[in-house]
């Protein structure tokens, strides 16, 4: 199951100094697995025309990059959503 606070880059278990099984420390580090995404989608769309063609075609008065947020959030929920719904089948 994925959250928003699943890690992008988790730190698997390693040998311990005398064989046993360790683990890193459970302290979050970096980024998480949705913050992961967010910035994979926020890159797409501004590598993309979203820009562009948002500025031909929208009347909404919030500033572009806010709607370039959100859209990213709303990418990354979707898809965390879409990967808990196919563990469950």
């Amino acid at each position: 199951m994925i959250d928003k606070n699943t890690s992008a880059f988790p730190v698997p278990e390693y040998e311990g100094h005398n064989g046993e099984r360790a683990f890193r420390s459970p302290v979050q580090e970096g980024m998480t697995y949705r913050q992961w995404l967010i910035g994979m989608a926020l890159q797409g769309l501004v590598s993309s025309n979203f820009y562009d063609r948002y500025s031909l075609h929208s009347s909404s008065q919030q500033p572009i990059v806010q709607v370039a947020a959100s859209i990213a959030v709303e990418y990354a929920d979707a898809i965390i959503e879409r990967l808990n719904k196919e563990d469950k089948q």
